[in-house]
């Protein structure tokens, strides 16, 4: 096997029509959440890396799906044993961290929600989920539409950075039409139904770019049908709403069967106590999948929809491949 010592490269910029490969950059502190952007698939090198935006929602929402204090400190707990014993590196390290996080994320959510292990802890409980389903569900709503909002706001932005100023005002006119409609609705003032009069004229008028006026009109009042989508976007966040009370309900009904089988004479206590690893284990698992699932897809449908652009790979570096060392830096 002949033996090479030298290695000869060169740097250029792009050639025209040319994509440069795409390597995503974040703070230690957010890098982990580059997961669910792998999972997407890579975005376009002209465009932005989405990590720093979604972080912050998909902490709050995977919260909130599993939303018991006990459990978050059982994943935060694990994932960081973990990390300490057995130092990972790469995909499963990032995993690691991203659950702990999560775990955080659910043990403040738990104690907003006033829940520990399917028992009621009331100190720093803000919200009873299951006496005031509709405040909460109106809560994960808000949380929805705050996301939405900023979904729009970065597509102004890259139209914008574009010098594609008529989508950048078309984004403006709907951020403003999306804010007035419900403000309207609530405090009946007519100076927001002028502003949203005027949003609605300009989705109309500048949505299209076509010469034939009559064609841009269709196109525009087409386009304005269109505030349906945006809002039926919101009412997909009350997914939140049903796997919050799911946790809670499965994890009451662990700790009743726990309480019925710790009757029985002699075994009752073994067999509760088991009762009790195993169910809690259980929902701590299914919750934490579906938890993850649910709010990676509200990243890729609602959010990600809005101004997410396809088109790059990611970079990959020459590195040694080994299958029983770890080569570190």
């Amino acid at each position: 096997m002949k033996e090479f010592r030298e290695v000869f490269f060169t740097i250029r910029e792009p050639r025209k029509g040319e994509l440069p490969p795409v390597k995503l950059e974040n703070p230690p502190l957010i890098k982990p959440f580059e997961i669910v952007v792998n999972m997407y698939g890579a975005p376009h090198p002209f465009s932005l890396d989405p990590t720093l935006f979604l972080s912050p929602f998909l902490f709050m929402f995977t919260g909130i799906c599993i939303s018991d204090a006990g459990y978050g400190l059982v994943l935060a707990g694990i994932s960081w044993l973990f990390l300490k014993k057995l130092k990972p590196v790469g995909l499963i390290k990032s995993f690691l961290q991203l659950i702990s996080y999560l775990g955080i994320s659910t043990f403040v959510v738990g104690l907003l929600l006033g829940g520990v292990f399917g028992l009621p802890l009331r100190v720093f409980q803000v919200i009873d989920p299951l006496k005031d389903t509709f405040k909460f569900l109106l809560f994960c709503f808000f949380l929805g539409f705050i996301q939405v909002l900023v979904g729009m706001g970065i597509k102004a932005y890259l139209e914008f950075k574009r010098r594609k100023f008529l989508g950048f005002l078309v984004q403006l006119f709907w951020i403003n039409l999306l804010l007035v409609l419900p403000l309207y609705f609530k405090y009946r003032i007519d100076f927001l139904k002028y502003l949203g009069i005027i949003s609605a004229m300009g989705i109309v008028g500048f949505s299209s770019g076509h010469k034939n006026i009559l064609v841009r009109l269709a196109q525009g009042l087409y386009e304005l049908y269109g505030v349906s989508k945006y809002f039926s976007d919101i009412l997909s966040y009350s997914r939140l709403v049903a796997l919050g009370l799911a946790t809670g309900v499965i994890a009451m009904v662990v700790n009743i069967l726990a309480q019925l089988v710790f009757k029985i004479p002699i075994l009752g206590i073994f067999l509760g106590i088991g009762v009790l690893i195993i169910g809690h284990s259980f929902n701590i698992f299914i919750n934490l999948l579906s938890g993850l699932i649910h709010s990676a897809r509200l990243q890729f449908v609602e959010f990600f929809s809005k101004f997410f652009e396809l088109g790059g790979m990611f970079f990959e570096p020459f590195s040694y491949q080994t299958k029983y060392a770890r080569i570190e830096d």
